[in-house]
């Protein structure tokens, strides 16, 4: 499994063929530039998001930029979503945003909070088989 940053992703890591590996900055710069990046990376189909949250915390996102990020964000830019070190405030954000997006029809993917990358991988592996069996 190759990884790559491409030219242009500041806070994306991709991991050919279907997972981006995104690290969150610590305060409200760059948002922006990662629904771009998200953006940019659903052009070439559908991927399993890993996010890195290490030392946010919710507080750090201000309400402005949660409801771009909702208005912004297309679910189906996503096959699924793992969240590495959300803390309890960030946890609660992460399940307003995505059953907004579900009671509006939007928002289907699986989702899963681990402490680790390895355990987030093996999350990844663990989506895709079901997503194969489902099929």
């Amino acid at each position: 499994m190759g990884i790559s940053q491409p030219a242009g992703y500041r806070h994306l890591t991709l991991h050919p063929p279907d997972v981006a590996v995104l690290s969150t900055p610590s305060g409200s710069e760059g948002y922006g530039q990662i629904i771009e990046e998200l953006h940019r990376r659903s052009l070439d189909g559908p991927y399993y998001l890993i996010v890195d949250f290490g030392e946010l915390k919710a507080g750090n996102v201000s309400k402005a930029d949660r409801e771009a990020a909702q208005s912004a964000l297309d679910p189906s830019w996503f096959l699924g979503g793992v969240y590495i070190n959300a803390s309890m405030p960030v946890r609660m954000m992460i399940k307003v945003l995505t059953l907004a997006m579900f009671l509006v029809g939007r928002a289907d993917y699986p989702t899963e909070y681990v402490s680790s990358v390895e355990e987030a991988f093996d999350v990844v592996e663990r989506f895709r088989r079901e997503r194969a069996n489902r099929g």
